[in-house]
């Protein structure tokens, strides 16, 4: 979600440029210091100049989190189903 939504080239990955642009949908919470090009060059492992969703995965639960659980708007679980059958 993060990637795409900052993809402005739609090639897949984040260059510096996208990296340092890069804001956060409404769903998602990122560190302050998330979009710096010191970010950008520790997380570009192979040194192509983009950061690739691989790449990015490092960083997923460091910095980057859910405003809100995303599933729970979720219907309840089957749970209160299956112990209506034993009755």
């Amino acid at each position: 979600m993060f990637l795409d939504f900052n993809d402005i080239d739609r090639d897949g990955m984040l260059n510096l440029d996208e990296w340092r642009a890069c804001k956060a949908p409404s769903e998602l919470k990122i560190a302050p210091d998330l979009c710096t090009s010191d970010e950008f060059k520790r997380l570009d492992l192979d040194r192509s100049g983009k950061v690739s969703v691989n790449e990015l995965r490092n960083l997923v639960f460091q910095k980057i989190s859910w405003q809100k659980d995303p599933c729970a708007s979720w219907p309840p679980s089957r749970q209160n189903a299956d112990q209506n059958k034993s009755r």
